[in-house]
C-alpha cells in the first residue's frame, strides 16, 4: 500500500491539514536518512510492531512494555525519524498483520506522548472553604510541579507534528475500547517517564479532544 493512500484512509476526514504535518515529518526524515541507517531502523520497527520484541528473542507469551524495552524506539523519535514509526504502526495495524495489537500502540502511545510538554501546574482547593464563600490566598495550595531538563530537546515543530498525526490516527489504530484503553495505559507511563513535567498523566486538551472524539 503506498504511503499517500495509508495518509488519506487516516487522516482525510480530519479538520487538521495533515499534509503541512507531514511535511515537516519528512523533511526532518530527510535529513536523517542523508546520514544512513533508513532499513535498519525501518526493519527494527517491523520487528518490534509484528513480534513484539526489540532484542534477539520472540516470547510466545505476552512480555509487559516498558520504556527501558522501547530505548531504541525513542533514539529512532529523538534523532528525527518519528515518520518512520508512525507510518509503519498505521501500515500493520490497517492490514493487521500483528498477532499481538499491544506493541502497536505502545508505538503509537509513544508517538503522541514522547517528552510531552505539559507545563501547567494544578492547584488543589482546601476541601474545608464553603462552596459559596470565596477563597483566599492561605485557602488553596498550589502544587509545585517538577519539571526535567531535556539536555538534547527536539525540534518543536516536528515533535507536534508527530503528536498531533498520532493523536489523530487513534481512531482507526484504536478500533475497539479495550485498544484505547491499552493506548491510554501506555500513554500515562511514557508521559510519567519522559514527559517535561515529572509523573504527568499526559491528559492534555490535546488527549482528552481525541478520547472526546474517538
Amino acid at each position: 500500500m503506498e504511503d499517500s493512500v495509508i495518509w488519506s484512509n487516516v487522516y482525510d476526514n480530519t479538520v487538521i491539514n495533515y499534509q503541512d504535518l507531514l511535511g515537516i515529518l519528512e523533511n526532518q526524515n530527510k535529513l536523517v536518512s542523508a546520514c544512513g541507517n533508513q532499513i535498519s531502523d525501518e526493519a527494527f520497527v517491523r520487528r518490534f510492531l509484528i513480534l513484539g520484541t526489540t532484542g534477539s528473542t520472540c516470547y510466545a507469551s505476552e512480555k509487559e512494555l516498558t520504556m527501558h524495552a522501547a530505548n531504541k524506539l525513542c533514539e529512532i523519535i529523538e534523532k528525527g525519524s518519528g515518520l518512520i514509526l508512525l507510518r509503519e504502526l498505521i501500515k500493520v495495524s490497517l492490514a493487521d498483520r500483528a498477532p499481538k495489537k499491544n506493541p502497536t500502540f505502545f508505538a503509537l502511545a509513544l508517538c503522541a506522548r514522547y517528552k510531552v510538554r505539559d507545563l501547567t501546574s494544578k492547584s488543589m482547593v482546601s476541601p474545608r472553604v464553603n462552596k459559596n464563600e470565596k477563597s483566599n490566598k492561605n485557602d488553596s495550595t498550589e502544587v509545585n510541579a517538577k519539571y526535567r531538563q531535556f539536555a538534547q530537546p527536539m525540534d518543536v515543530a516536528y515533535q507536534k507534528a508527530l503528536q498531533q498525526l498520532a493523536l489523530r490516527a487513534v481512531p482507526k489504530v484504536c478500533r475497539i475500547s479495550t485498544h484505547l484503553f491499552m493506548f491510554l495505559k501506555y500513554c500515562k507511563l511514557i508521559s510519567g517517564e519522559t514527559g517535561m513535567k515529572v509523573n504527568s498523566k499526559g491528559w492534555g486538551r490535546a488527549l482528552r479532544a481525541t478520547i472526546s472524539n474517538w
